[in-house]
C-alpha cells in the first residue's frame, strides 16, 4: 500500500470511535424551567416575527379605485369652480 492510499480502518477501530462517541455524547434531559423559558421565548418571537411582517407588509398592487376616485373628486372641483366663477362675472357684467 503506498502513501497516497487511505488506510482502511479495521472493525475494532469502528468499534473503539463508537464507543468513544457514546461516551461523549450523553443524552440529556432539560429542565422544566429551561423548557418553559424556551417556549416562551419561541412563543415571543413568533408573535414579534408575525406583528412586524403585519405592520411592514408592502402592498402588491395598486389601488386604482382610489386613484381614480380621487382624480374624479380633484376634476369636479375644478369644473364648479369654473361655473362659481362664470357666473360671479355674468352677474357682475348685468348689474354695471
Amino acid at each position: 500500500m503506498s502513501e497516497a492510499e487511505p488506510r482502511r480502518a479495521d472493525s475494532s477501530e469502528w468499534e473503539q470511535l463508537a464507543a468513544q462517541a457514546k461516551r461523549a455524547l450523553t443524552p440529556v434531559t432539560p429542565s422544566t424551567q429551561f423548557r418553559a423559558r424556551l417556549r416562551e421565548g419561541l412563543r415571543m418571537a413568533a408573535y414579534h416575527r408575525e406583528t412586524r411582517n403585519l405592520l411592514v407588509r408592502q402592498r402588491t398592487e395598486t389601488p386604482w379605485g382610489l386613484l381614480v376616485s380621487a382624480a374624479a373628486l380633484g376634476s369636479a372641483a375644478g369644473v364648479v369652480a369654473i361655473l362659481l366663477r362664470l357666473r360671479r362675472g355674468v352677474g357682475a357684467a348685468s348689474h354695471k
